[in-house]
Protein backbone atom coordinates (compact mmCIF):
# COMPACT_ATOMS: atom_id res chain seq x y z
CA UNK A 1 0.00 0.00 0.00
CA UNK A 2 1.35 3.31 -1.00
CA UNK A 3 -0.60 5.98 0.90
CA UNK A 4 1.66 8.98 3.10
CA UNK A 5 0.70 11.93 4.97
CA UNK A 6 0.99 14.02 2.20
CA UNK A 7 -1.85 11.81 0.12
CA UNK A 8 -4.06 11.95 3.16
CA UNK A 9 -4.12 15.96 2.99
CA UNK A 10 -4.97 15.68 -0.65
CA UNK A 11 -8.09 13.53 0.26
CA UNK A 12 -9.50 15.46 2.95
CA UNK A 13 -9.27 18.42 0.96
CA UNK A 14 -10.77 16.85 -1.70
CA UNK A 15 -14.79 16.93 -0.38
CA UNK A 16 -16.88 17.97 -3.56
CA UNK A 17 -15.76 15.10 -5.44
CA UNK A 18 -18.48 13.28 -7.78
CA UNK A 19 -18.88 9.41 -8.87
CA UNK A 20 -19.12 10.57 -12.83
CA UNK A 21 -16.17 12.47 -12.85
CA UNK A 22 -13.53 9.96 -11.44
CA UNK A 23 -11.61 7.51 -13.88
CA UNK A 24 -10.44 4.33 -12.98
CA UNK A 25 -6.77 4.30 -13.94
CA UNK A 26 -5.16 1.21 -12.54
CA UNK A 27 -6.10 -1.70 -10.67
CA UNK A 28 -6.53 -1.15 -6.80
CA UNK A 29 -4.78 -3.40 -4.57
CA UNK A 30 -7.54 -2.59 -2.01
CA UNK A 31 -10.61 -0.47 -1.79
CA UNK A 32 -11.44 0.82 1.69
CA UNK A 33 -15.50 1.37 2.30
CA UNK A 34 -17.86 2.57 4.98
CA UNK A 35 -21.32 2.71 5.07
CA UNK A 36 -24.17 4.33 6.88
CA UNK A 37 -27.04 3.02 7.39
CA UNK A 38 -30.85 3.93 8.63
CA UNK A 39 -31.96 2.12 11.72
CA UNK A 40 -34.43 0.06 9.98
CA UNK A 41 -30.99 -1.18 8.24
CA UNK A 42 -31.63 0.69 4.98
CA UNK A 43 -28.36 1.21 3.08
CA UNK A 44 -27.77 5.42 3.13
CA UNK A 45 -24.39 6.30 1.72
CA UNK A 46 -21.64 4.16 0.98
CA UNK A 47 -18.15 5.47 0.38
CA UNK A 48 -15.24 4.07 -1.21
CA UNK A 49 -11.52 5.18 -1.27
CA UNK A 50 -9.21 2.80 -3.85
CA UNK A 51 -5.93 2.53 -3.41
CA UNK A 52 -3.49 4.52 -6.38
CA UNK A 53 -6.69 7.42 -6.79
CA UNK A 54 -5.91 10.84 -4.91
CA UNK A 55 -9.47 11.03 -4.47
CA UNK A 56 -12.11 9.31 -1.94
CA UNK A 57 -16.13 9.89 -3.02
CA UNK A 58 -19.45 8.56 -1.68
CA UNK A 59 -22.43 7.95 -3.41
CA UNK A 60 -26.48 7.70 -2.01
CA UNK A 61 -27.68 7.15 -5.80
CA UNK A 62 -27.19 3.91 -8.23
CA UNK A 63 -24.97 2.91 -5.35
CA UNK A 64 -24.28 -0.97 -6.68
CA UNK A 65 -23.70 0.38 -10.32
CA UNK A 66 -21.29 2.93 -9.52
CA UNK A 67 -18.98 1.05 -6.93
CA UNK A 68 -19.11 -1.99 -8.86
CA UNK A 69 -16.12 -1.39 -10.78
CA UNK A 70 -14.16 -0.36 -7.98
CA UNK A 71 -14.57 -3.88 -6.27
CA UNK A 72 -13.86 -6.20 -8.83
CA UNK A 73 -10.41 -4.63 -9.23
CA UNK A 74 -9.39 -4.83 -6.07
CA UNK A 75 -7.46 -7.32 -4.62
CA UNK A 76 -7.74 -6.42 -0.64
CA UNK A 77 -11.08 -5.41 1.46
CA UNK A 78 -9.96 -2.79 4.03
CA UNK A 79 -12.66 -1.30 6.64
CA UNK A 80 -13.06 -0.47 10.11
CA UNK A 81 -14.93 -3.39 12.13
CA UNK A 82 -14.76 -4.77 8.34
CA UNK A 83 -17.25 -7.45 8.39
CA UNK A 84 -20.23 -5.17 8.93
CA UNK A 85 -19.71 -3.14 5.67
CA UNK A 86 -19.08 -6.31 4.08
CA UNK A 87 -22.55 -7.54 4.41
CA UNK A 88 -23.64 -5.15 1.73
CA UNK A 89 -21.22 -6.60 -0.59
CA UNK A 90 -22.36 -10.01 0.11
CA UNK A 91 -26.28 -8.85 -0.38
CA UNK A 92 -25.25 -7.15 -3.85
CA UNK A 93 -23.31 -10.34 -4.62
CA UNK A 94 -20.00 -7.95 -5.02
CA UNK A 95 -17.48 -9.92 -1.97
CA UNK A 96 -15.17 -12.17 -3.11
CA UNK A 97 -14.78 -15.32 -1.35
CA UNK A 98 -11.30 -14.23 -0.25
CA UNK A 99 -12.99 -11.78 1.10
CA UNK A 100 -15.82 -13.53 3.04
CA UNK A 101 -13.43 -15.73 4.40
CA UNK A 102 -11.13 -12.82 6.02
CA UNK A 103 -8.26 -14.14 3.83
CA UNK A 104 -7.73 -10.83 2.40
CA UNK A 105 -9.32 -8.57 4.81
CA UNK A 106 -7.58 -5.87 6.55
CA UNK A 107 -9.98 -4.89 9.40
CA UNK A 108 -7.80 -1.75 11.12
CA UNK A 109 -10.22 -2.21 14.62
CA UNK A 110 -8.87 -5.75 14.82
CA UNK A 111 -5.40 -4.22 13.85
CA UNK A 112 -5.57 -1.64 16.45
CA UNK A 113 -6.35 -3.64 19.33
CA UNK A 114 -2.97 -6.34 18.17
CA UNK A 115 -1.11 -3.34 17.83
CA UNK A 116 -2.01 -2.00 21.32
CA UNK A 117 -4.52 -3.88 23.68
CA UNK A 118 -3.75 -1.13 26.64
CA UNK A 119 -5.76 2.17 24.77
CA UNK A 120 -8.17 3.44 26.96
CA UNK A 121 -11.99 3.79 26.05
CA UNK A 122 -13.00 4.94 22.85
CA UNK A 123 -9.53 4.95 21.84
CA UNK A 124 -10.48 2.24 19.00
CA UNK A 125 -12.60 4.27 17.65
CA UNK A 126 -11.48 5.06 13.99
CA UNK A 127 -11.36 9.15 14.45
CA UNK A 128 -9.36 8.66 17.86
CA UNK A 129 -6.58 6.33 16.02
CA UNK A 130 -6.62 8.99 13.25
CA UNK A 131 -5.40 11.75 15.54
CA UNK A 132 -2.69 9.43 17.02
CA UNK A 133 -1.68 8.45 14.40
CA UNK A 134 -1.73 11.48 11.60
CA UNK A 135 -3.39 14.55 14.07
CA UNK A 136 -6.35 14.21 12.25
CA UNK A 137 -9.22 16.92 12.64
CA UNK A 138 -12.38 15.38 14.26
CA UNK A 139 -14.76 15.10 11.53
CA UNK A 140 -17.59 13.39 13.58
CA UNK A 141 -18.39 16.33 15.35
CA UNK A 142 -21.15 17.60 13.62
CA UNK A 143 -22.93 14.75 12.99
CA UNK A 144 -22.79 13.15 16.45
CA UNK A 145 -24.48 16.67 17.55
CA UNK A 146 -27.26 15.59 15.52
CA UNK A 147 -27.61 12.42 16.47
CA UNK A 148 -24.82 9.51 17.36
CA UNK A 149 -26.47 6.59 15.89
CA UNK A 150 -29.12 7.52 13.90
CA UNK A 151 -27.53 8.71 10.75
CA UNK A 152 -30.94 8.85 9.03
CA UNK A 153 -31.33 11.98 10.86
CA UNK A 154 -27.75 13.27 9.49
CA UNK A 155 -27.60 16.22 6.46
CA UNK A 156 -26.68 14.00 3.14
CA UNK A 157 -23.95 16.24 2.29
CA UNK A 158 -22.75 15.76 6.14
CA UNK A 159 -23.15 12.44 5.69
CA UNK A 160 -21.20 11.83 2.41
CA UNK A 161 -18.42 14.13 4.59
CA UNK A 162 -18.44 12.15 7.19
CA UNK A 163 -18.43 8.44 5.16
CA UNK A 164 -16.05 9.98 2.60
CA UNK A 165 -13.32 10.82 5.43
CA UNK A 166 -13.59 7.54 7.19
CA UNK A 167 -12.69 5.33 4.40
CA UNK A 168 -9.79 7.88 3.92
CA UNK A 169 -8.78 7.94 7.62
CA UNK A 170 -9.40 3.76 7.61
CA UNK A 171 -6.53 3.40 4.43
CA UNK A 172 -4.01 5.33 6.08
CA UNK A 173 -4.68 3.43 9.32
CA UNK A 174 -4.65 0.35 7.42
CA UNK A 175 -1.24 0.97 5.95
CA UNK A 176 0.82 2.04 9.05
CA UNK A 177 -0.82 -0.94 11.50
CA UNK A 178 -0.21 -3.92 8.60
CA UNK A 179 3.20 -2.94 9.01
CA UNK A 180 3.81 -3.79 12.33
CA UNK A 181 1.78 -7.29 12.63
CA UNK A 182 3.10 -10.70 10.73
CA UNK A 183 0.57 -10.70 7.93
CA UNK A 184 0.07 -15.14 8.91
CA UNK A 185 -0.76 -13.84 12.24
CA UNK A 186 -2.86 -11.15 10.81
CA UNK A 187 -4.74 -13.16 8.14
CA UNK A 188 -5.64 -15.78 10.73
CA UNK A 189 -7.31 -13.45 13.50
CA UNK A 190 -9.13 -11.73 10.44
CA UNK A 191 -10.23 -15.48 9.75
CA UNK A 192 -11.56 -15.88 13.12
CA UNK A 193 -13.92 -12.51 13.20
CA UNK A 194 -14.91 -14.06 9.81
CA UNK A 195 -16.61 -16.64 11.29
CA UNK A 196 -17.74 -15.30 14.51
CA UNK A 197 -19.63 -12.12 12.95
CA UNK A 198 -21.62 -15.05 11.03
CA UNK A 199 -22.01 -16.85 14.39
CA UNK A 200 -23.22 -13.26 15.76
CA UNK A 201 -25.31 -13.13 12.54
CA UNK A 202 -26.85 -16.59 13.03
CA UNK A 203 -27.39 -15.76 16.81
CA UNK A 204 -29.25 -18.39 18.86
CA UNK A 205 -32.68 -19.83 19.66
CA UNK A 206 -34.14 -19.21 23.00
CA UNK A 207 -36.48 -21.85 24.58
CA UNK A 208 -39.15 -19.28 26.04
CA UNK A 209 -40.99 -22.05 28.35
CA UNK A 210 -37.91 -23.13 29.83
CA UNK A 211 -36.15 -19.25 30.31
CA UNK A 212 -39.82 -18.51 31.65
CA UNK A 213 -39.51 -21.39 34.40
CA UNK A 214 -35.79 -20.33 35.23
CA UNK A 215 -36.97 -17.04 36.03
CA UNK A 216 -39.89 -18.12 38.30
CA UNK A 217 -37.61 -20.37 40.47
CA UNK A 218 -35.04 -17.39 40.42
CA UNK A 219 -37.98 -14.90 41.91
CA UNK A 220 -38.81 -17.25 44.29
CA UNK A 221 -35.14 -17.83 45.66
CA UNK A 222 -35.18 -13.85 46.16
CA UNK A 223 -38.44 -13.52 47.73
CA UNK A 224 -37.89 -15.98 49.67
CA UNK A 225 -34.10 -15.42 50.51
CA UNK A 226 -35.32 -11.49 51.43
CA UNK A 227 -38.11 -12.90 53.64
CA UNK A 228 -35.92 -14.93 55.67
CA UNK A 229 -33.10 -11.90 55.96
CA UNK A 230 -35.66 -9.71 57.20
CA UNK A 231 -37.30 -11.88 59.73
CA UNK A 232 -33.87 -12.34 60.74
CA UNK A 233 -33.21 -8.37 60.87
CA UNK A 234 -36.29 -8.08 62.50
CA UNK A 235 -35.80 -11.18 65.70
CA UNK A 236 -32.30 -8.82 66.22
CA UNK A 237 -34.27 -5.74 67.06
CA UNK A 238 -33.93 -4.24 63.04
CA UNK A 239 -37.26 -3.72 62.07
CA UNK A 240 -36.91 -2.16 58.74
CA UNK A 241 -34.50 -4.45 56.37
CA UNK A 242 -33.58 -4.20 52.96
CA UNK A 243 -31.35 -6.44 52.02
CA UNK A 244 -29.37 -4.77 49.13
CA UNK A 245 -28.57 -1.75 51.10
CA UNK A 246 -25.02 -1.20 53.24
CA UNK A 247 -27.00 0.67 55.91
CA UNK A 248 -29.24 -1.93 56.64
CA UNK A 249 -26.42 -4.76 56.14
CA UNK A 250 -24.23 -3.16 58.57
CA UNK A 251 -26.87 -2.54 61.50
CA UNK A 252 -27.80 -6.42 61.46
CA UNK A 253 -24.24 -7.55 60.76
CA UNK A 254 -21.84 -5.11 62.67
CA UNK A 255 -24.43 -3.67 65.26
CA UNK A 256 -26.59 -6.48 66.71
CA UNK A 257 -24.55 -9.35 65.41
CA UNK A 258 -21.56 -7.74 67.05
CA UNK A 259 -19.35 -8.89 63.90
CA UNK A 260 -15.52 -7.74 64.38
CA UNK A 261 -14.43 -5.28 61.82
CA UNK A 262 -11.99 -6.79 59.91
CA UNK A 263 -11.92 -4.06 56.75
CA UNK A 264 -13.61 -0.31 56.62
CA UNK A 265 -14.77 1.41 53.00
CA UNK A 266 -12.08 3.32 51.42
CA UNK A 267 -14.84 6.27 51.54
CA UNK A 268 -16.33 7.32 54.63
CA UNK A 269 -14.44 4.22 56.55
CA UNK A 270 -17.67 2.53 57.31
CA UNK A 271 -16.95 -1.49 58.65
CA UNK A 272 -16.97 -3.14 54.71
CA UNK A 273 -19.99 -4.99 53.76
CA UNK A 274 -19.22 -6.74 50.63
CA UNK A 275 -19.36 -9.95 49.79
CA UNK A 276 -15.32 -10.97 49.97
CA UNK A 277 -14.79 -9.30 53.52
CA UNK A 278 -18.55 -11.14 54.93
CA UNK A 279 -17.87 -14.11 53.13
CA UNK A 280 -14.65 -14.80 55.71
CA UNK A 281 -17.20 -15.16 58.40
CA UNK A 282 -18.85 -18.68 58.36
CA UNK A 283 -22.04 -17.77 59.87
CA UNK A 284 -25.91 -18.97 58.46
CA UNK A 285 -26.40 -15.06 58.37
CA UNK A 286 -23.78 -14.11 56.00
CA UNK A 287 -24.52 -17.57 54.01
CA UNK A 288 -28.46 -16.49 53.79
CA UNK A 289 -27.06 -13.09 52.36
CA UNK A 290 -24.25 -14.01 49.64
CA UNK A 291 -27.07 -16.66 48.57
CA UNK A 292 -29.90 -13.99 47.76
CA UNK A 293 -27.56 -11.12 46.76
CA UNK A 294 -26.71 -13.91 44.43
CA UNK A 295 -29.77 -15.19 43.20
CA UNK A 296 -30.88 -11.21 43.04
CA UNK A 297 -28.17 -10.61 40.81
CA UNK A 298 -28.77 -13.12 38.01
CA UNK A 299 -32.65 -12.07 38.32
CA UNK A 300 -31.91 -8.95 37.26
CA UNK A 301 -29.35 -9.61 34.89
CA UNK A 302 -31.76 -12.02 33.10
CA UNK A 303 -35.34 -10.28 33.53
CA UNK A 304 -34.19 -7.33 34.77
CA UNK A 305 -35.70 -5.23 38.07
CA UNK A 306 -36.72 -1.73 38.67
CA UNK A 307 -34.15 0.60 38.86
CA UNK A 308 -31.03 -1.29 36.78
CA UNK A 309 -29.38 0.62 34.21
CA UNK A 310 -28.43 -2.51 32.22
CA UNK A 311 -30.55 -3.62 29.59
CA UNK A 312 -32.28 -7.47 30.80
CA UNK A 313 -31.63 -10.30 28.13
CA UNK A 314 -35.10 -10.69 27.98
CA UNK A 315 -35.78 -7.65 26.55
CA UNK A 316 -32.54 -8.63 23.94
CA UNK A 317 -34.95 -11.82 22.93
CA UNK A 318 -36.88 -11.05 19.64
CA UNK A 319 -39.33 -13.81 18.43
CA UNK A 320 -38.04 -16.40 16.29
CA UNK A 321 -39.48 -16.27 12.87
CA UNK A 322 -38.13 -18.82 10.78
CA UNK A 323 -39.63 -22.16 13.07
CA UNK A 324 -40.88 -24.75 10.67
CA UNK A 325 -44.87 -25.59 10.47
CA UNK A 326 -44.45 -28.54 12.48
CA UNK A 327 -42.30 -26.86 15.16
CA UNK A 328 -44.86 -26.43 17.82
CA UNK A 329 -42.57 -25.10 20.25
CA UNK A 330 -42.13 -21.47 21.64
CA UNK A 331 -38.56 -19.82 20.36
CA UNK A 332 -37.28 -16.70 20.25
CA UNK A 333 -34.15 -15.23 18.78
CA UNK A 334 -31.15 -13.73 20.87
CA UNK A 335 -28.29 -12.13 18.83
CA UNK A 336 -24.88 -12.31 19.78
CA UNK A 337 -21.75 -10.02 19.65
CA UNK A 338 -18.80 -12.00 20.01
CA UNK A 339 -15.77 -9.68 19.96
CA UNK A 340 -12.27 -11.99 18.80
CA UNK A 341 -9.84 -9.92 20.74
CA UNK A 342 -12.16 -8.29 23.67
CA UNK A 343 -10.31 -9.59 26.45
CA UNK A 344 -6.50 -8.62 27.50
CA UNK A 345 -6.14 -12.05 28.34
CA UNK A 346 -6.07 -12.81 24.79
CA UNK A 347 -9.52 -15.07 25.33
CA UNK A 348 -12.46 -14.11 23.15
CA UNK A 349 -15.49 -12.04 24.74
CA UNK A 350 -18.92 -12.17 24.27
CA UNK A 351 -20.92 -8.97 25.07
CA UNK A 352 -24.78 -7.89 24.86
CA UNK A 353 -25.33 -10.56 26.00
CA UNK A 354 -22.11 -11.63 28.36
CA UNK A 355 -22.79 -15.02 27.76
CA UNK A 356 -19.67 -16.56 28.69
CA UNK A 357 -20.10 -16.00 32.23
CA UNK A 358 -23.43 -18.16 31.84
CA UNK A 359 -23.86 -20.53 35.03
CA UNK A 360 -25.39 -23.76 33.83
CA UNK A 361 -28.67 -23.21 34.30
CA UNK A 362 -28.60 -20.42 32.11
CA UNK A 363 -27.04 -22.13 29.58
CA UNK A 364 -29.70 -24.45 29.15
CA UNK A 365 -32.26 -21.87 27.64
CA UNK A 366 -29.89 -22.16 23.90
CA UNK A 367 -31.81 -24.71 22.15
CA UNK A 368 -31.19 -25.95 18.56
CA UNK A 369 -33.39 -24.24 15.75
CA UNK A 370 -34.26 -27.30 14.17
CA UNK A 371 -37.21 -29.64 15.56
CA UNK A 372 -35.77 -32.52 17.42
CA UNK A 373 -32.03 -31.03 16.91
CA UNK A 374 -29.43 -30.96 19.15
CA UNK A 375 -26.36 -28.56 20.03
CA UNK A 376 -22.69 -30.45 19.99
CA UNK A 377 -20.96 -29.44 23.27
CA UNK A 378 -17.82 -29.89 21.22
CA UNK A 379 -15.14 -28.32 23.87
CA UNK A 380 -11.18 -29.77 24.05
CA UNK A 381 -10.96 -31.02 27.24
CA UNK A 382 -8.70 -29.69 29.78
CA UNK A 383 -7.01 -27.51 27.03
CA UNK A 384 -5.61 -25.02 28.98
CA UNK A 385 -3.46 -27.39 31.14
CA UNK A 386 -1.91 -29.14 27.84
CA UNK A 387 -0.77 -25.79 26.42
CA UNK A 388 0.43 -24.96 29.65
CA UNK A 389 2.46 -28.76 29.87
CA UNK A 390 3.34 -27.67 26.43
CA UNK A 391 5.12 -24.31 27.00
CA UNK A 392 6.67 -25.00 30.05
CA UNK A 393 7.88 -28.22 28.75
CA UNK A 394 6.58 -30.30 31.59
CA UNK A 395 6.45 -33.85 30.72
CA UNK A 396 4.95 -35.23 34.02
CA UNK A 397 2.11 -32.56 33.45
CA UNK A 398 1.76 -33.26 29.88
CA UNK A 399 1.62 -37.30 30.35
CA UNK A 400 -1.13 -36.53 33.36
CA UNK A 401 -3.85 -35.02 30.90
CA UNK A 402 -2.70 -37.12 28.57
CA UNK A 403 -2.74 -40.56 29.58
CA UNK A 404 -2.68 -40.07 33.46
CA UNK A 405 -5.91 -38.91 35.00
CA UNK A 406 -5.75 -35.70 34.35
CA UNK A 407 -7.06 -33.91 37.64
CA UNK A 408 -7.49 -36.71 39.45
CA UNK A 409 -3.89 -38.03 39.22
CA UNK A 410 -3.19 -34.73 40.75
CA UNK A 411 -5.36 -35.04 43.33
CA UNK A 412 -3.78 -38.41 44.62
CA UNK A 413 -0.35 -37.07 44.25
CA UNK A 414 -1.82 -33.24 46.15
CA UNK A 415 -4.28 -34.70 49.13
CA UNK A 416 -2.43 -38.31 49.60
CA UNK A 417 -5.70 -39.97 48.74
CA UNK A 418 -7.88 -40.97 45.70
CA UNK A 419 -10.89 -38.75 44.89
CA UNK A 420 -13.62 -39.54 42.66
CA UNK A 421 -14.25 -36.87 40.13
CA UNK A 422 -17.05 -34.60 40.90
CA UNK A 423 -16.65 -34.64 44.00
CA UNK A 424 -15.85 -31.78 46.33
CA UNK A 425 -12.43 -32.84 46.98
CA UNK A 426 -12.23 -33.12 42.81
CA UNK A 427 -13.53 -29.64 42.89
CA UNK A 428 -10.90 -27.89 45.54
CA UNK A 429 -7.72 -30.00 43.53
CA UNK A 430 -8.90 -27.93 40.27
CA UNK A 431 -9.32 -24.89 41.96
CA UNK A 432 -5.96 -25.12 43.57
CA UNK A 433 -4.44 -25.89 40.24
CA UNK A 434 -5.96 -23.43 38.20
CA UNK A 435 -4.76 -20.59 41.35
CA UNK A 436 -1.37 -22.02 41.05
CA UNK A 437 -1.00 -21.32 37.60
CA UNK A 438 -2.84 -18.16 37.13
CA UNK A 439 -0.26 -17.22 39.82
CA UNK A 440 -2.56 -16.32 42.45
CA UNK A 441 -2.37 -15.64 46.29
CA UNK A 442 -3.11 -18.14 48.65
CA UNK A 443 -5.82 -15.56 50.42
CA UNK A 444 -7.67 -14.88 46.56
CA UNK A 445 -7.67 -19.16 46.19
CA UNK A 446 -8.69 -18.78 49.93
CA UNK A 447 -11.81 -16.54 48.58
CA UNK A 448 -12.70 -18.60 45.68
CA UNK A 449 -12.98 -21.98 47.53
CA UNK A 450 -15.71 -19.98 50.24
CA UNK A 451 -17.51 -18.01 47.47
CA UNK A 452 -17.60 -20.61 44.58
CA UNK A 453 -17.49 -24.01 46.64
CA UNK A 454 -18.64 -23.13 50.00
CA UNK A 455 -15.42 -24.96 50.93
CA UNK A 456 -13.07 -24.21 53.62
CA UNK A 457 -10.02 -25.94 55.04
CA UNK A 458 -10.47 -24.33 58.47
CA UNK A 459 -13.03 -22.96 60.29
CA UNK A 460 -10.68 -20.44 61.46
CA UNK A 461 -10.17 -18.22 58.23
CA UNK A 462 -6.16 -17.70 58.61
CA UNK A 463 -6.08 -21.36 59.11
CA UNK A 464 -7.81 -21.58 55.96
CA UNK A 465 -5.66 -19.42 54.22
CA UNK A 466 -2.27 -20.75 55.44
CA UNK A 467 -3.45 -24.32 54.07
CA UNK A 468 -4.33 -22.79 50.61
CA UNK A 469 -0.85 -21.57 50.75
CA UNK A 470 0.66 -24.79 51.75
CA UNK A 471 -1.26 -26.77 49.15
CA UNK A 472 -0.19 -24.10 46.65
CA UNK A 473 3.39 -24.80 47.13
CA UNK A 474 2.93 -28.29 47.20
CA UNK A 475 1.71 -28.38 43.19
CA UNK A 476 4.33 -26.52 42.17
CA UNK A 477 6.87 -28.67 43.96
CA UNK A 478 5.12 -31.31 41.83
CA UNK A 479 5.66 -29.75 38.39
CA UNK A 480 9.11 -27.85 38.24
CA UNK A 481 8.94 -27.33 34.67
CA UNK A 482 5.67 -24.77 35.28
CA UNK A 483 7.70 -22.98 38.50
CA UNK A 484 10.38 -22.59 35.79
CA UNK A 485 8.28 -21.38 33.00
CA UNK A 486 6.59 -18.80 35.73
CA UNK A 487 9.83 -17.80 36.66
CA UNK A 488 10.64 -16.97 32.46
CA UNK A 489 7.36 -15.22 32.21
CA UNK A 490 8.58 -12.78 35.22
CA UNK A 491 11.80 -12.22 34.09
CA UNK A 492 10.58 -11.70 30.55
CA UNK A 493 8.17 -8.69 31.43
CA UNK A 494 10.46 -7.00 33.94
CA UNK A 495 13.47 -6.84 30.99
CA UNK A 496 11.19 -6.27 28.47
CA UNK A 497 7.77 -4.95 29.44
CA UNK A 498 5.89 -7.67 27.40
CA UNK A 499 5.10 -10.90 26.74
CA UNK A 500 5.08 -13.14 23.25
CA UNK A 501 2.65 -15.88 22.94
CA UNK A 502 3.62 -19.19 20.34
CA UNK A 503 1.55 -17.30 17.60
CA UNK A 504 3.54 -14.13 18.07
CA UNK A 505 0.90 -11.79 19.71
CA UNK A 506 2.14 -10.04 22.31
CA UNK A 507 0.82 -8.32 25.37
CA UNK A 508 1.84 -5.15 26.19
CA UNK A 509 2.73 -4.73 30.33
CA UNK A 510 4.86 -2.13 31.13
CA UNK A 511 6.79 -3.18 34.87
CA UNK A 512 6.27 -0.85 37.71
CA UNK A 513 8.41 1.26 39.38
CA UNK A 514 9.35 1.83 43.00
CA UNK A 515 9.62 4.83 42.79
CA UNK A 516 6.01 5.63 41.29
CA UNK A 517 4.36 4.30 44.08
CA UNK A 518 3.62 5.87 47.58
CA UNK A 519 4.17 2.61 49.64
CA UNK A 520 6.28 -0.64 49.08
CA UNK A 521 2.95 -2.43 49.22
CA UNK A 522 1.40 -0.45 46.21
CA UNK A 523 4.16 -1.54 44.44
CA UNK A 524 4.52 -5.16 45.14
CA UNK A 525 0.50 -5.26 44.63
CA UNK A 526 1.20 -3.70 41.04
CA UNK A 527 3.91 -6.20 39.95
CA UNK A 528 2.11 -8.89 41.48
CA UNK A 529 -0.49 -7.27 38.68
CA UNK A 530 2.06 -7.63 36.03
CA UNK A 531 3.53 -10.85 36.83
CA UNK A 532 -0.22 -12.71 37.01
CA UNK A 533 -1.11 -10.89 33.41
CA UNK A 534 2.14 -12.16 32.29
CA UNK A 535 2.37 -15.73 33.39
CA UNK A 536 -1.62 -16.04 31.68
CA UNK A 537 -1.49 -14.72 28.74
CA UNK A 538 0.52 -16.87 26.68
CA UNK A 539 -1.36 -19.93 28.35
CA UNK A 540 -4.64 -18.48 27.34
CA UNK A 541 -4.17 -16.85 24.21
CA UNK A 542 -2.66 -19.81 22.98
CA UNK A 543 -5.59 -21.70 23.97
CA UNK A 544 -7.59 -19.52 22.39
CA UNK A 545 -6.09 -19.17 19.16
CA UNK A 546 -6.12 -23.56 19.14
CA UNK A 547 -9.95 -22.85 19.18
CA UNK A 548 -10.13 -20.25 16.49
CA UNK A 549 -7.94 -22.64 14.17
CA UNK A 550 -10.70 -25.39 15.33
CA UNK A 551 -13.60 -22.85 14.47
CA UNK A 552 -12.31 -21.91 11.13
CA UNK A 553 -12.22 -25.81 10.13
CA UNK A 554 -15.15 -26.87 11.65
CA UNK A 555 -16.84 -24.35 9.45
CA UNK A 556 -14.64 -24.87 6.23
CA UNK A 557 -15.89 -28.62 6.88
CA UNK A 558 -19.65 -28.12 7.49
CA UNK A 559 -19.97 -25.56 4.45
CA UNK A 560 -18.50 -27.89 2.32
CA UNK A 561 -21.67 -30.53 3.10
Amino acid sequence: MILSVRIVNMYALNTTNKPSTIRMRTASKYISLDCEWAPDGALLTVGICPEENTMAFTVEENIQETITPWVREAKFFVAHNAFGDLDYLVKMGLAKPEWVDGTKVIDTLLLARMENENRAKGGYRLDSLAKDFFGAEDWKNETEAISKDNAALWPSALRQTRCRFDTIWCAAIAEKLAKSTPAPLRRFTTQIASSLHRISLAGACVDLKVFEELGAELYQQVEAGKHRLQAIAFENGVESFTPTKDADIRALIYDKLKFPVTKTTKVGGKPACDKFTLQKFDHPVVKTLIEFNKADKQYSTFFGKTGSKRQPLKQMISPFTEMEPEDTRSLGWLPFHINPLGARTGRRASSSPNSQNWAKPVRKIIVSRFPGGLIGGFDYKSLEPFCLAWLAQDEKLYDYFATGGGYLKIAEELLHKKVEKGTKDYVIVKSVFLATTYNQLAYTLANTLVDKLDTRLSNDWETHVDKCGVLINRLLAMFPGVRRYMQARRSEVERTGQVVSATGRIRHLPYPKRSDFATERLWKKAKKRVENQAINYPVQSFAADVTGAALIDVEKMVCAK
